[in-house]
């Protein structure tokens, strides 16, 4: 009966073995797959704000150049028309 018991004990050592193996394993896939999460949602918000930026941008350097293009044209027709004014009278 020893030697059974011996066996049962070398038995039950070796499954407490495996199972510490397959939770270390369990754990590096757990901290891979939160790390790979984090960084695919890192990536979304980074594609999203990206898109927005550059559209507020775009729009802000539009509005100010046709603002300042706005201006350029009013100053040189307000200057012809003095011109226009002068040679009449």
């Amino acid at each position: 009966m020893n030697k059974i018991d011996e066996l049962v004990d070398i038995l039950k050592r070796n499954e407490r073995e495996e199972e510490k193996c397959k939770n270390v394993i369990v754990w590096v896939l757990a901290i891979l797959g939160a790390v790979a999460a984090v960084a695919g949602i890192a990536y979304a918000v980074y594609r999203i704000i990206w898109k927005t930026l550059k559209m507020i941008l775009t729009t802000i350097s539009t509005i100010i150049l046709t603002t300042k293009t706005e201006k350029r044209t009013a100053s040189n027709c307000r200057g012809q028309a003095k011109r226009v004014r002068q040679r009449m009278f």
